[in-house]
């Protein structure tokens, strides 16, 4: 269970917190160089042994405060796995005016090479930048001579003006971590909240009055608060399949900006109710207002073609259709339209709040009921409804009522069926952007995916012929349109380059455009047996079946979220000549319970057999006391469906 705490940075003071020195910055330890393994987690490929962070405010005499961030860490390479620890990346902001800076970056590589200690310090030429995206980029450092049995140790500053983004702290990460500790030196006009996730306290923390120098800010004299936060013995948090994101798991230190106190006597609150938010997104020229712009276009943009419509659910499929043909979604998600109306009608392309926020009022514009509803994705995080703050918010969708059944719609994937959202939209709730009472509705899906693959193999005397038929729906649909395109030419390329011995044949696909049908396959493939003894081994469903199990960790302390149920089918009908016959067939299975199941049968003609397998996950969440349950059935499904048949001639 996600554990947090919610705490005003001005008003709690606990136990001393102890800090590592600055002098030991840059000097080796022995231990730590001759350390084989960690022994507290004998697999960790890395270690980190010390991670401080420091917030502090910095009169600049010209725009008020920044905040100067400093970080130093230190870091234990165990393996060659572990070498890609020695790879930093520093996310900085660039906008304008408005820009982050980053500066006094020092770093060395520890090694003990035949009992000969060496230091290998950072150079310029092992820094360098890249553009991520409009606002942000990434300082990347690499360090130098590292390898395994190395001590790495970086340190840096950061200048941030970005007062209302204080940036959080992870104190755990996908390594052990055997110290992490923050700082923050507060003056006394920003108030803070913050959220301990994760944990229900720390291992240390203090807050303190600084005993430093009487500071003056236009008149008002003050001295710091100092916030001291500081945990130990961290496991690794070791990311793994059916997860929403780690850092709905992992242990940190967020902060909300509460109040700002003004030298004049003014104060400001920052920490708003979900009520007042909502009316202030519907009333931004960027959300509401873009919505009720759309709404007047729509005759414009759509003419006649929905009007002379009277069924809802026609008009729904219409109108995102629509918008699915006819803008391009530029992959950056926002609650807030990048683009104003006529510019993103004329460019046709936009954000995905640019998307969603046209279809509501083109919706609306129809007759239908249609409201935003501002989610978080699954990379992203959860969002905590009981904290009013939008920024757990990064993407909007629309909610529409059609025959009275509200439906959650998103025309950004001009791959997916109109009844599904992006998988990564699917992340526990999302909020009505509506006034009045304040609803959460739930965004898991209701619809599951299947995926059906129907093999029929003749054998000769040289080898296996196989027509395959694959279908697909839901997000399995999706996936192949985008995968595979509709180039049959293309697809036969793709389908050799992943190690399919397509047969000469051009494949066939059926309903690449019907977004909202079925996706289907068509190909041959031609192999070569497997002979050994004399004997013939082949697999029934050939490498279709999953073969490497998920779930990796022998324990699991969080959910495991499959995003849908999903079905899996199985048919393989295998045809031998008369001189042949089937010298093995795998035993019948069936498994079925509240959990999952799995169905297995064989059943034998003449000179031909029909192998079935079906299997099928039942729930979309599973709690983790149901993990060991789940990987014995990955395990079981591996082995049955990848179970081979052994045929042998009847010829001497």
């Amino acid at each position: 269970m996600k554990q947090l705490i919610l705490l005003s940075l001005c008003c709690f003071y606990c136990t001393y917190l102890h800090a590592q020195t600055e002098k030991e910055f840059g000097r080796y330890r022995p231990e730590e160089l001759f350390m084989k393994q960690f022994p507290d987690d004998t697999i960790a490929e890395a270690v980190i042994l010390f991670d401080e962070g420091k917030a502090n405010f910095v009169n600049t005499n010209e725009s008020g405060f920044n905040i100067i961030y400093e970080r130093t860490t230190r870091i234990k390479i165990l393996s060659e796995a572990g070498l890609k620890w020695a790879e930093f990346e520093i996310p900085f902001y660039q906008n304008g005016n408005t820009f982050e800076i980053i500066y006094d970056v020092e770093g060395f590589t520890h090694n003990m090479t035949d009992n000969m200690y060496h230091k290998t310090p950072l150079n310029a030429e092992q820094k360098y930048e890249e553009q991520i995206n409009p606002y942000w980029k990434l300082r990347k450092i690499v360090m130098p001579d590292v390898k395994a049995g190395s001590v790495i140790e970086l340190r840096y500053k950061l200048s941030s003006p970005r007062l209302f983004n204080l940036r959080p702290w992870n104190f755990q990460s996908n390594i052990p971590t055997v110290c992490s500790q923050f700082e923050l030196q507060m003056i006394p006009f920003y108030v803070y909240n913050y959220l301990l996730e994760g944990a229900r306290k720390f291992d240390e923390n203090k807050s303190f009055t600084s005993t430093g120098p009487e500071e003056s800010f236009h008149g008002i004299n003050f001295r710091r608060l100092v916030h001291q936060f500081k945990m130990t013995d961290l496991p690794a948090f070791r990311d793994e399949s059916f997860i929403t994101c780690p850092d709905d798991y992992i242990v940190k230190l967020n902060f909300q900006l509460a109040k700002v106190n003004y030298p004049d006597g003014r104060t400001k609150e920052f920490l708003s109710t979900w009520p007042v938010l909502i009316k202030e997104y519907l009333e931004d020229e960027s959300a509401g207002k873009f919505i009720r712009k759309c709404e007047k276009s729509a005759k414009s943009l759509l003419g006649n073609s929905i009007s002379q419509l009277t069924d809802e659910k026609e008009k729904f499929t219409g109108i995102i259709s629509f918008i699915k043909n006819n803008f391009n979604y530029n992959n950056r998600r926002g609650i807030y339209a990048s683009e104003d109306l006529k510019e993103f009608i004329r460019n046709k392309h936009g954000n995905s709040a640019n998307i969603n926020l046209l279809l509501i009022g083109l919706l609306r514009s129809a007759g239908l009921q249609a409201d935003p509803i501002l989610i978080s994705t699954r990379d992203h995080g959860k969002v905590r409804a009981a904290y009013p703050y939008m920024h757990f918010f990064n993407n909007v969708i629309a909610c529409v009522s059609i025959n009275g059944k509200k439906r959650l719609a998103d025309a950004t994937d001009t791959y997916l069926a109109d009844n599904l959202l992006p998988i990564a939209c699917y992340n526990e709730l999302g909020l009505v952007m509506k006034e009045g009472d304040v609803t959460w509705l739930n965004l898991q899906s209701s619809t599951p995916a299947s995926q059906n693959i129907y093999l029929q193999t003749s054998l000769n005397d040289t080898s296996f012929l196989t027509a395959i038929r694959l279908q697909a729906t839901g997000f399995f649909a999706a996936s192949l349109r985008k995968h595979y395109g509709n180039d049959p030419e293309k697809i036969r390329n793709k389908l050799q380059e992943e190690g399919e011995p397509v047969a000469d044949s051009l494949p066939q696909v059926i309903n690449y455009f019907e977004r909202n049908e079925r996706y289907q396959l068509y190909y041959f493939q031609q192999s070569q047996p497997e002979i050994i003894n004399g004997n013939i081994y082949f697999s029934p469903f050939l490498n279709f079946p999953i073969s490497n199990n998920p779930l990796k960790q022998p324990t699991r302390q969080y959910p495991i979220d499959m995003v849908n149920t999903t079905v899996y089918q199985y048919a393989s009908r295998i045809q031998i000549p008369e001189n042949y016959r089937f010298k093995f067939l795998p035993e019948n299975l069936n498994i079925d319970n509240d959990l999952f199941s799995i169905n297995y049968t064989s059943t034998l003609e003449k000179n031909a057999v029909l192998i079935n397998c079906s299997y099928k996950f039942k729930k979309i969440i599973y709690p983790a006391t149901d993990y060991p349950k789940l990987q014995n059935f990955f395990n079981t499904i591996i082995k049955k469906a990848n179970e081979k048949i052994v045929v042998t001639s009847t010829t001497e």
